[in-house]
């Protein structure tokens, strides 16, 4: 494991199983809730039944936008597709609402473990903070989540992928967040447990990655997700870790 000899200007981080873990997954809650605010379901379809229509979708159309081209689809319109095709129109909710309930509904989210305490040494060093994360949910709605688990702290900038086309590791990203912070790359480090997308994405870009090695299940990682770089990086397996070693640093 290879150490800078001075702390970073910035960290910038991903999202999930990094800052927050999504502890369980329930497309059933989440398209249920979304049913019960239905103005019109001329099919009368359940939720289970929106489910079906949804991975469907998946499997045929977004898994290979994912797979083949690395380009994000937004929550938004895909749960348009899904539920206006079945028959289902809601109209008391703003597309933006959709998403939010059927995220929280379905997809809970807590602080890693230590999380906290870390970025309140980042807050007393003065180290400034962001977040890049491939997600299909907003940037609006990431930050409305990451304001409501984390309240304590309030990061520089929030880019989802959803609203920027491009998936990480595509430089994309990386070059809007520098360009967003001010800094040159050597002076950011990038924080994520996927080392394709992640660290991969961000040492391309010129900062430097920290591998930040869960231990969760994550079912979406593909089979390199969890390979050990090549390239220089650090290696931690809870935030304490890190904290420790930025007390060391000028």
């Amino acid at each position: 494991m290879t150490i800078p000899k001075k702390a970073p200007k910035m960290i910038l981080f991903d999202y999930g199983h990094t800052l927050i873990h999504e502890y369980k997954y329930d497309p059933i809650a989440g398209y249920g809730a979304l049913l019960q605010h239905a103005s019109v379901n001329r099919n009368g379809v359940t939720a289970a039944e929106v489910k079906k229509r949804a991975w469907d979708l998946m499997r045929n159309v977004v898994d290979v936008v994912y797979e083949k081209y690395n380009l994000e689809i937004p929550e938004q319109s895909f749960l348009r597709v899904v539920f206006e095709g079945l028959g289902v129109e809601i109209t008391d909710l703003t597309p933006e609402e959709q998403e939010q309930l059927f995220w929280d509904a379905g997809c809970p989210g807590r602080p890693m473990a230590h999380l906290e305490d870390f970025l309140a040494e980042l807050r007393v060093r003065g180290i400034r903070t962001g977040v890049i994360s491939n997600l299909s949910f907003s940037g609006a709605s990431l930050k409305r989540r990451l304001d409501d688990l984390l309240p304590d702290h309030s990061f520089e900038f929030i880019l989802s992928s959803c609203d920027y086309v491009f998936r990480k590791p595509h430089p994309h990203m990386f070059q809007i967040a520098l360009q967003k912070a001010g800094l040159e790359p050597e002076d950011v480090w990038f924080c994520g447990d996927n080392t394709e997308a992640d660290l991969l994405g961000s040492h391309n870009a010129g900062m430097f990655p920290v591998w930040y090695e869960c231990g969760l299940d994550r079912f979406y990682l593909s089979a390199d997700a969890d390979k050990e770089p090549e390239f220089d990086h650090i290696h931690i397996k809870d935030w304490d870790e890190l904290k420790d070693i930025l007390k060391g640093l000028e």
